[in-house]
């Protein structure tokens, strides 16, 4: 028989930190898509972290086309409440000999949620 690997998830509590963190990020985003974060407001990345040191990074992506530029140079944002939301998050592997920096584990993703996939408003969160 064989054997398969689980996949990798992060401890419940800390989903459930992230989980938080990313509503919040959006709301503030919706409410102002210019406001000033530690990152791309649409592509929001940062870490968490955890008791023993190390970290899980987590990745809050709209990937809608958001608004455009005007005839005069101005950019116009769309309807927020149209924007579409995935949140993820990543293992991080801590230092080593040969690599002195925290690594993100791409190989090792928890996909936590989604939020108004379909204009709805409604979070849809993965198992």
């Amino acid at each position: 028989m064989i054997q398969l690997e689980k996949p990798w998830k992060a401890p419940k509590e800390v989903a459930l930190a992230i989980i938080d963190l990313a509503l919040a990020h959006i709301k503030k985003v919706e409410a102002n898509p210019e406001v000033e974060t530690e990152g791309d407001n649409f592509d929001y990345w940062n870490s968490y972290q955890l008791e023993d040191g190390t970290y899980i990074d987590y990745n809050i992506y709209c990937g809608d086309d958001i608004g455009e530029f005007t005839d005069d140079g101005d950019y116009i944002y769309y309807d927020p409440s149209q924007w579409s939301w995935d949140v993820a998050c990543y293992a991080v592997d801590p230092p080593t000999k040969d690599n002195p920096h925290h690594q993100i584990d791409t190989d090792r993703t928890n996909y936590l949620f989604h939020y108004n996939k379909e204009g709805d408003g409604k979070i849809v969160y993965e198992d």
